[in-house]
């Protein structure tokens, strides 16, 4: 059973998920290995992962981006270059289509990688087709400008030089291209999926996809999804100094219009200064180095002042601890030797206190020997005086009273006349 590979082309910000998701609905097979949403396209990409990741290796091994302005075509597989990637696009593509017949593939890069996948294709004798998605550049540009951020000029550069490539190697192939203009799509959607089943399934009819097909446009086509609608006039004032812009556009336009001519667009392509266009593309890579170079150094400057700053913080941060931890440390120190003190004053205390009760104790003993001997003593008057009471009421004291008043007298009386012996 033959096979077929539809290259939906176009570049970036140009509606090409949309209309790939179309084709999804129409029966194409887009593998099971796709791109996740984004907040820049939320409906989805639709774009094969593996294909991009070999077509972002590719592109590296030229030094060259997505975004890089050239309108040159890229040289075949037999570059030394290039040689290594042979095998893996076979291989790709031969895994991706074996249990299919119709796959479709969708980056914006192939605008830039064609050649190298069609080489692939007819390695593997699958039939191409080639699905053109064309929106207006200034919507291109001004959708690339909220992204990434470009400036409009940049945006129609790389609006020009993608279609360019794409409509150089379309001049030397026999298929015939189908090209869609993204703003007509979304204004007649149901007419546009009636000509995409017919390029894609050779006039089969669609009716039994048109309850699918009616779903897709219910939850897809939005146009307020299309945040930029330019005008034509606003075109040509934007790309004032790119004529070729507006040139390409117009007659891209005639192509989704009243279908593919090759006469008209080798004649396009005859009449454009090429020189001039790729002069301007090799300016532009100089200036747009300088550019990133710059944003580079910025980046990088402003990371080294996040660093020291971190590193300030965090030297900040440890001094701090340090302190703290020191002054934990001389609090407890303190604390020990506060009660290393008390415990040893408490040990004097104590000793003093011994020492005092021990005196106290001996100056109570002799408080208490005191007075015993004071109250024998007393025992000892009052008996004495009981005794001489006793005497002086006995017969004897009485008898010698007589006795003791002559003594007396005789006392003073020798007193008087100083005859004592004193």
């Amino acid at each position: 059973m033959s096979k077929k590979i539809i290259f939906v082309l176009g570049a970036h910000r140009s509606g090409t998920s949309l209309i790939t998701r179309a084709i999804q609905v129409l029966g194409a097979d887009l593998g099971n290995n796709l791109m996740a949403a984004a907040p820049d396209n939320p409906t989805g990409f639709w774009e094969d992962m593996d294909a991009f990741k070999l077509n972002e290796r590719i592109l590296d091994s030229f030094d060259l981006t997505w975004d890089t302005p050239t309108a040159l075509p890229l040289p075949t597989f037999d570059t030394r270059e290039l040689r290594p990637f042979r095998g893996q696009a076979i291989e790709l593509l031969a895994r991706k289509t074996a249990d299919t017949t119709t796959f479709a593939l969708k980056d914006p890069r192939l605008c830039l990688l064609l050649p190298i996948w069609l080489e692939a294709a007819e390695k593997l004798r699958i039939q191409a087709q080639f699905l053109i998605v064309v929106r207006n550049p200034l919507d291109v540009a001004a959708s690339l400008r909220r992204r990434d951020k470009f400036d409009l000029a940049r945006g129609l550069v790389l609006w020009r030089n993608h279609n360019l490539l794409v409509l150089r190697t379309l001049l030397d192939r026999t298929e015939q291209p189908l090209i869609i203009d993204y703003t007509e799509f979304l204004a007649e959607p149901q007419g546009w999926m009636n000509r995409l089943g017919d390029f894609i399934n050779g006039n089969k009819p669609i009716g039994e996809l048109q309850i699918a097909i009616t779903q897709f446009i219910e939850e897809f086509i939005d146009p307020a999804l299309q945040h930029s609608a330019s005008t034509h006039d606003e075109l040509e004032q934007a790309a004032a100094d790119k004529p070729e812009v507006v040139e390409l556009y117009d007659r891209l336009r005639d192509f989704s219009a009243s279908g593919w001519s090759r006469p008209k667009a080798k004649e396009l392509i005859d009449g454009l200064d090429m020189v001039t266009i790729e002069a301007d593309n090799y300016r532009r890579q100089r200036r747009y180095a300088r550019e990133t170079h710059q944003r580079a150094m910025e980046h990088h400057a402003r990371i080294l002042q996040q660093e020291s700053q971190t590193v300030r913080e965090h030297s900040l941060k440890e001094l701090a601890e340090t302190m703290s931890r020191e002054m934990r440390q001389l609090a407890e120190q303190k604390d020990v030797q506060l009660e290393a003190l008390r415990k040893h004053k408490d040990g004097e205390l104590i000793a003093l206190r011994d020492h005092k009760d021990r005196e106290l104790g001996v100056l109570r003993s002799q408080i208490e020997d005191l007075a015993a001997k004071l109250l024998h003593q007393q025992e000892v008057t009052v008996q004495k005086e009981r005794e001489i009471n006793e005497y002086k009421n006995s017969n004897s004291w009485k008898v010698t009273a007589p006795i003791r008043w002559v003594s007396i007298t005789l006392a003073r009386a020798m007193d008087r006349m100083g005859l004592s012996g004193k």
